[in-house]
C-alpha cells in the first residue's frame, strides 16, 4: 500500500488504492486456499467475512465516484461502510467462524478503509496534507514491526485502541457534513489519539521485545 498511496498521490487518482488493495486481498485468500487445502472463507458459508468483503466494494464504489455525488450521499455510504464494520464481527461470533485469516482480513480492510479516507478528505476537502499519515499510520506501523522482527511479539489488549479507532472513523466522515472550523479540531483529536493508541502499542512490543531478550 506504500508504493499505492506514492502512485494515487502522484497522479491525484485514488483508483491505485483500490486496484493494489484488491490484488492484495486476492493475494490473502488464495495463499490461505494453497495453505490450508481449504476453500476461500469468502464462498465458504463465512458471512462475516463476506460482510467485510462488501464492506471494502461500497467504500471502494463510492471513493471512485465520490467527486460526482454529494456529499451527504458519500457520508451515507462510507457510514454504511462502518456500520458493517460492526456487523460482521457480530457474525463471525454468533456463528463461530472466528479465524485467522478473517480476522486479518478485517483488520487490513479497517485500514485500507482509513487510507483511502484520508486521502479522499484531503485531496477533496482541503484537510491539511499531514492527515495523511495517519491513514498511513497502520502500514508504517506494521512496517517498523517487520523491521525489527517484532510482528509475532504477543502484547496486552490495547486499553485505548477501540475508541481511537471509532473517533478516528468519525473525523473521517466529519469533513463531507460540516464546515472546516469543527472538522478540523475532530480531525486533529483524533490524530491525537489514534497517534496515542499506536505508540502504546509499540510500547507494549517493546518491553515484549526486551522481557523475550
Amino acid at each position: 500500500m506504500t508504493t499505492a498511496l506514492l502512485l494515487a498521490f502522484t497522479t491525484k487518482w485514488v483508483f491505485w488504492l483500490l486496484l493494489i488493495a484488491f490484488f492484495s486481498f486476492l493475494f490473502l485468500f488464495y495463499s490461505y486456499k494453497k495453505s490450508f487445502n481449504q476453500k476461500s472463507p469468502l464462498f465458504s458459508g463465512n458471512y462475516a467475512n463476506q460482510i467485510t468483503a462488501l464492506r471494502f466494494i461500497i467504500s471502494s464504489i463510492t471513493a471512485l465516484i465520490v467527486t460526482q455525488i454529494p456529499s451527504l450521499s458519500s457520508f451515507m455510504l462510507f457510514g454504511l461502510a462502518i456500520l458493517l464494520d460492526g456487523i460482521d464481527g457480530f457474525l463471525a461470533r454468533k456463528y463461530k467462524s472466528t479465524s485467522a485469516v478473517g480476522a486479518l482480513f478485517d483488520k487490513t480492510v479497517d485500514a485500507y478503509f482509513v487510507l483511502l479516507l484520508a486521502f479522499i478528505v484531503v485531496l477533496n476537502y482541503g484537510v491539511p496534507f499531514w492527515f495523511l499519515g495517519i491513514g498511513y499510520l497502520h502500514y508504517g506501523y506494521e512496517l517498523v514491526l517487520y523491521g525489527l522482527g517484532w510482528q509475532s511479539l504477543t502484547i496486552p489488549k490495547n486499553p485505548i485502541g477501540k475508541y481511537a479507532a471509532a473517533f478516528l472513523f468519525i473525523s473521517l466522515l466529519s469533513p463531507f457534513i460540516l464546515p472546516p472550523y469543527l472538522y478540523f479540531p475532530i480531525i486533529c483529536l483524533a490524530s491525537i489519539l489514534v497517534g496515542s493508541s499506536f505508540a502504546l502499542s509499540f510500547f507494549y512490543k517493546f518491553k515484549a521485545a526486551s522481557v523475550k531478550v
